[in-house]
C-alpha cells in the first residue's frame, strides 16, 4: 500500500464508521499539513495517527506537541507502516500498531490498537473482495467491450445506431447461408459479434453482464471464454441447417449457451444448492424462448443452438472439474 492513499482511506473509516473527528497541525519538519483522527472516550481523548518506521520520531514528537496544546488527557495510538525488520528507538511511549507494507501482515499490536487492527484487517478484506469481483468481472467487460467496439465500427459505416445497414452487416461477416455454403465459414463466428441496432446490443450486453460473472465463478475463466466460442458456433450452426437463407447477427445465441451452461451446473449439484436457484434459472429460460417466438426476426434456431450447445459443453466441463478436484485429493 501507498501511505498516501492508505491514510485516506484509513482515516475516512474512521470518521464513516466509528465516529472518529480529525484534527489538523503544521509539520514544521515535513513542511506539509499533517492529520490526527480523535474521538472522546472514557478517560479522555483516544488519537490516532498515521506514519512509517522512516518518519516515526519526528512525526510521534510533532503529534504529541500539537496534542498537548488542546488541554486533554489523550492516548496516542501510532499506525506504522513498516517492514519485517522494524527495529523501534521511539524516545516517546505510545501504542504501536505496526503493519508490514509489502504484504499487510500485522508485525505487532498493542492492546490499545486491537480496534485498529480490526479496522485494518477489515479495509485489507474489502480490497481482497473488491480485487476478487474485478477479476470475476474482467473477462465480462473484455467481451462487451469487444462487442460494442465492433458495433459502433459498423454503426459509423451505416451512418446510424438505430439500425445497423444490413450490407454493412454482410460485409462484417453476418450468418448468411449462400456465403457460407461458399467457403466463408468465418461468419459462422463473426457474426455473434455483430448487432442490428442499438437497443439490440444493450439487451444483449446487459445479459451478458448478469450471466458472465456467474459463469466465471463456476467454471474459470479459460472454460468460460471456451463456452461462449463454442456457444457461437452452435449456435450458427443451428441457425445455418434451419434457416440458411436468413441474415442472422448477435450475441443471444450465446448468452443462451451460458444460460445452458449454467443450468448443467445446477443440475449436477442439484443436491447441494438451492432448489430456488434452478427454478428461476428455468423461468428465465422459458421466458426469453417465448418472448424470441413471439417476436418477428427473431432467430430462435441460433437460440436454441446456443443453449444446447452449453448444456453439452457445460455439463463436460464441470463433470471435468469436478474429476480433476478428486484427483487432486
Amino acid at each position: 500500500m501507498k501511505s498516501i492513499s492508505f491514510n485516506d482511506m484509513f482515516f475516512r473509516t474512521l470518521i464513516d464508521k466509528h465516529g472518529f473527528y480529525m484534527k489538523q497541525y503544521k509539520s514544521n519538519f515535513h513542511n506539509v499539513d499533517k492529520f490526527v483522527a480523535m474521538k472522546e472516550v472514557e478517560g479522555g481523548t483516544y488519537c490516532v495517527l498515521i506514519t512509517d518506521d522512516v518518519d516515526e520520531n519526528i512525526d510521534v514528537s510533532e503529534a504529541i506537541e500539537f496534542l498537548n496544546t488542546i488541554g486533554k488527557k489523550f492516548s496516542l495510538n501510532v499506525l506504522i507502516l513498516s517492514t519485517e525488520n522494524y527495529i523501534s528507538n521511539s524516545l516517546y511511549h505510545f501504542n504501536k500498531l505496526i503493519i508490514n507494507r509489502n504484504d499487510n501482515k500485522v508485525i505487532f499490536c498493542d492492546e490499545s490498537c486491537l480496534p485498529l487492527q480490526n479496522i485494518f484487517n477489515s479495509i485489507v478484506k474489502n480490497k481482497k473482495e473488491d480485487r476478487f469481483v474485478l477479476k470475476e468481472q474482467l473477462p465480462t467487460i473484455i467481451l462487451i467491450l469487444i462487442n460494442t467496439v465492433i458495433f459502433l465500427i459498423t454503426a459509423f459505416f451505416s451512418r446510424s445506431i438505430v439500425d445497423i445497414n444490413t450490407y454493412v452487416l454482410l460485409v462484417f461477416g453476418a450468418k448468411f447461408g449462400p456465403f457460407i455454403s461458399e467457403g466463408e465459414y468465418y461468419r459462422l463466428f463473426t457474426c455473434a459479434f455483430l448487432h442490428g441496432g442499438l437497443i439490440h446490443l444493450l439487451c444483449n450486453m446487459y445479459s451478458l453482464y448478469i450471466l458472465g460473472p456467474q459463469i466465471n465463478a463456476v467454471y474459470g475463466t479459460y472454460k468460460y471464454i471456451s463456452l461462449y466460442i463454442i456457444c457461437c458456433f452452435t449456435s450458427s450452426l443451428m441457425s445455418l441447417i434451419c434457416a440458411p437463407n436468413t441474415i442472422s447477427v448477435g450475441a443471444s445465441g450465446a448468452i443462451f449457451g451460458l444460460m445452458g451452461a449454467l443450468i448443467a451446473f445446477a443440475f449436477i449439484e442439484r443436491k447441494r444448492i438451492d432448489k430456488r436457484f434452478m427454478s428461476g434459472l428455468l423461468q428465465v429460460l422459458v421466458l426469453n424462448l417465448i418472448i424470441g417466438m413471439s417476436i418477428r426476426n427473431i432467430d430462435n434456431y441460433g437460440h436454441i443452438g446456443g443453449l444446447l450447445g452449453g448444456l453439452i459443453v457445460g455439463y463436460i466441463f464441470y463433470a471435468m472439474r469436478l474429476r480433476s478436484k478428486k484427483g487432486r485429493k
